[in-house]
């Protein structure tokens, strides 16, 4: 199932729409009240997407209002993931009824409206890892790049149509997508005659039977011409209570006027970026994941964030402007949890009587030193129980054109390398083994090619390059030679194929972490062999491993979804009405059901 959020988008502003689109918006807050409306215009679109005010980005064009919507809702199921519908789709059928049924591959749309197209894109519905979507990205941004207009009003469609003919991981994912025709929902076209006229019984049965799940209608009709006993009367009136009023909330959001989000207490986000100096990108690209999914569930919520500088959804505080008194709960995001740390005592132990959730987080064993575990609920990574995936690989992402290395181009490899961990202990971490393997096979490479190296600093303040560029360097390599578990992440991110040296004695973190992906190239510094390791360094750069690679971001991808979903169930748990431990016995027993599906 796709992030219950749907997407709508009215350019105008709701207030000016035709009765017929108003009808259609409150149809999917009606039938849909465990989902989470977000209704878009010209205005609000930066709160999305802040693409939008960036004169680089296609999305500060001026281009038609049907262009510029294709290229939004392409941009807000990559980022965010949900389900899009045009602002004329009607919904006749909640989608927790039937939408699961068809999302096996974490993509629907309604298939074959027209013999030159392959699908409808008024109703799209994607997991945020869905490859359909991000490969169908790529090609939106390609086209434009090359274009300031486009006369053809089905380009978004054929743009789809190219990838299926020419990718052949493409094709293969929607050949298995469930299949519904897009002409049930085109019902009542044409839509002068049909839908301006007279409403008959078999109409009405469609229509209070949910014969079909959605409607696709227009706007673009002669509206004075409207006149009792229509199907377009008969659908602005049908399920609506006489004393019913629903209007715009003032978050963007659909909402009844009894909705009383707005008096919740907010949540507060935390990092290890909350404190100054503090943070990698790692940490940072798992924070916009889920601070991503946040708002687009239209949680009420703040980030404490020392800097400035970094993009996160929600509003930022500063770590001195922050009670605990002021918060519902506290959702602390990555990294390790180090007893005795800053991290935890002056963020995490400020908030003694509010509930605290752990995501994306590392605890130590019971019986190690370091070992500390000051929250209510965790979807820890490492040390939880049952191991959630971490959630970096899902935060929002540039469109970068992927590199294409030439013949007498030299070799591009990144070295990421994590320098000593010390909360392993001093016997433990054997980084400097790590490094002079690290430097041998990059000696053995350089028999066979022309190598250039780009060391990647990870952490935000030490790297002197801002987030984006951090990862722009990973885009550039060939090749990625890494100890940090987030070197592995960014690779994949990427589509960069890597090398992961886990420099703890015994397996640490990035063993832990990579082992259930089926990535091949993961060793321990122990067991580590110079010729082994470059074999894997040449297998992957002149090997054919792209499927295998792409499998393996798919999967890492998917099972990252599968916890920010557990995280939506535990936001979506009652906030504390009285004491803090009811209010964790709820989260956990929350989140026990949705374990068992």
């Amino acid at each position: 199932m796709p992030p219950k959020t749907i997407w709508i988008l009215w350019l105008q502003g709701i207030e000016k729409a035709p009765k017929i689109v108003k009808a259609c918006l409150n149809s999917w807050q009606r039938m849909n009240p465990g989902w989470t409306v977000q209704i878009l215009t010209k205005g609000t679109l930066a709160d999305f997407l802040p693409d939008v005010s960036d004169p680089s980005s296609i999305l500060s064009r001026s281009l038609s209002d049907a262009t510029y919507s294709d290229i939004v809702r392409i941009e807000l199921l990559c980022r965010y993931g949900g389900v899009w519908v045009d602002a004329t789709c009607y919904c006749l059928r909640p989608l927790d009824e039937w939408l699961d049924s068809v999302m096996s591959e974490g993509f629907f749309a309604f298939e074959r409206p027209a013999p030159s197209r392959m699908l409808s894109s008024w109703f799209l519905a994607a997991s945020q890892s869905s490859y359909l979507v991000y490969e169908w990205r790529r090609l939106v941004h390609e086209h434009w790049q090359r274009r300031e207009d486009d006369p053809d009003y089905f380009w978004f469609h054929h743009l789809f149509g190219q990838a299926y003919q020419s990718n052949r991981n493409f094709s293969a994912l929607w050949d298995r997508v469930p299949k519904m025709s897009a002409d049930g929902p085109h019902i009542f076209t044409p839509y002068e005659t049909r839908l301006l006229g007279v409403i008959s019984k078999e109409d009405r049965e469609i229509i209070s039977l949910a014969k079909i799940p959605v409607l696709k209608l227009t706007h673009k009709v002669d509206h004075s011409a409207v006149r009792d006993g229509s199907i377009y009367q008969f659908l602005c009136n049908f399920g609506r209570h006489p004393t019913s009023r629903d209007i715009p909330h003032q978050s963007g959001r659909y909402a009844p006027v009894a909705d009383t989000a707005a008096k919740v207490p907010p949540i507060l986000l935390c990092w290890y970026g909350s404190l100054k100096d503090n943070g990698t990108i790692g940490d940072l690209l798992a924070v916009q994941s889920v601070a991503a999914r946040m708002k687009a569930l239209g949680s009420n919520f703040r980030h404490v964030t020392a800097s400035t500088a970094f993009e996160i959804s929600g509003e930022r505080v500063a770590p001195d402007e922050f009670e605990g008194s002021d918060y519902a709960a506290l959702v602390f995001v990555c990294g390790p949890i180090i007893r005795d740390h800053p991290i935890v005592e002056t963020i995490i132990r400020r908030f003694p009587s509010i509930s605290k959730i752990g995501v994306s987080i590392s605890l130590f064993a019971r019986e190690h030193i370091n070992y500390v575990q000051p929250f209510d609920v965790v979807l820890a990574r490492e040390g939880g129980g049952r191991r959630f995936e971490d959630v970096a690989i899902l935060a929002p992402s540039r469109v970068t054109p992927k590199r294409v290395r030439e013949l007498n181009e030299p070799l591009v490899v990144g070295l990421v390398l994590r320098g000593e961990q010390s909360e392993y202990g001093p016997q433990s971490s054997l980084h400097d083994r790590t490094s002079a393997l690290t430097a041998r096979v990059l000696d053995s490479l350089r028999t066979k090619y022309q190598v250039r190296t780009l060391e990647i600093e990870h952490h935000l303040t030490r790297s002197g390059r801002a987030p984006v560029e951090i990862e722009a360097l990973y885009s550039s390599c060939d090749l990625v030679l890494t100890s940090r578990f987030h070197g592995a992440v960014l690779a994949m991110r990427n589509e960069v194929p890597f090398i992961a040296i886990d420099q703890i004695r015994g397996g640490g973190k990035l063993t832990n972490l990579l082992s259930t992906s089926g990535w091949p190239f993961v060793y321990r510094i122990e067991h580590a062999k110079e010729d082994e390791v470059t074999r894997a360094a040449l297998a992957l750069v002149e090997g054919d491993k792209r499927d295998l690679l792409l499998d393996i971001i798919e999967y890492t991808k998917s099972r990252a979804v599968e916890t920010l979903n557990a995280l939506e169930v535990l936001l979506k748990t009652t906030p504390p009405a009285a004491s803090r431990p009811s209010w964790r016995s709820r989260l956990q027993q929350g989140l026990a059901r949705w374990l068992r599906g």
